[in-house]
Order: structure tokens, then sequence, then C-alpha cells
């Protein structure tokens, strides 16, 4: 016995087709037999042709929004992954979290947190943000993309 699913698709795709040609009879019909210019007759010929277009347009949508979430869910995963991490390394309230998706990362781990836009001055000079975090006792983490320990 055969699924169902590929002859529901095979419907769909001739329910498809079928509009589409009808929609272009229509319009191929008015172009070479009515000798003046009436737009009202092609708009049976434009009704189908839309149905057409909104389809071809929601099916581009489901696919970018099938491959944004699954992106989206494996970046979530990873966050979450470095939020435990972190809280298995002692990581614990009242704490400050400074660097690349500290804003994730601290909501998930319970800490403060600012978000870097620009390099933070490296070495030599340490953010206003993380001195006063020190100040008040936080723990303080500082999250990077390098595999580099400090």
């Amino acid at each position: 016995m055969r699924p169902m699913v590929p002859i529901r698709t095979a419907r769909r795709r001739g329910a498809l087709v079928a509009a589409l040609a009808c929609g272009l009879s229509l319009a191929l019909a008015y172009i070479f037999t009515v000798g003046y210019a009436a737009p009202r007759f092609l708009l049976p010929a434009y009704a189908l042709l839309a149905i057409i277009g909104m389809l071809c347009y929601f099916v581009v949508q489901a696919r970018s929004l099938y491959v944004n979430s699954r992106q989206i869910h494996a970046a979530r995963a990873v966050t979450a992954e470095a939020a435990s991490r972190l809280h298995h390394l002692g990581l614990r309230p009242p704490c400050f979290l400074y660097g690349h998706d500290a804003v994730q990362i601290a909501y998930l781990a319970r800490c403060a947190r600012t978000r870097v836009f620009k390099n933070y001055g490296g070495a030599l000079s340490v953010p206003s943000s993380i001195r006063a975090a020190m100040s008040r006792g936080d723990r303080v983490g500082v999250l990077t993309t390098s595999r580099k320990r400090l």
C-alpha cells in the first residue's frame, strides 16, 4: 500500500498547475482575440495568477522560517551550555559578565552583564564597568570567542 503523502502532494501540485494554466489561457485568449484594450477582461487571470504568486511567496517564507529557526535553536543551545559551564566553574551571583554574548549568557547564569560593542582596549585598560563590578565585590567573567586562555 502506498503512503498518502505523495498523493496529497501530487494533488496539490496538480491544482497549482491547473490554476496556472487556467490563468494563462484566460490572459492569452484576451491578448490574441480582443482588438481593444479593456483590462477588465484580465481580472480573472490576474486573480488566478495572484493566488499562484501568493502560494510561492508563502513557500519561500516557510523555508526561511525553517532554516532560521534551526540556526537560532543551535545558537541558543550553545549559550545555555556556556552558562552551565560557568556555573560548574563556580560563577555564582553576585557576578558580572562582560564580552561576547554576555547578555544572553548572563541572563541564564543570573549575573549582571554588559555588552561589548568594540574592542575593550586589551590588557592595558580595564573598562569602567568591570572596575565598578569589582569594587562592588562581584565575581567578574570576561567572555571572548578566542580559545586562548588569559
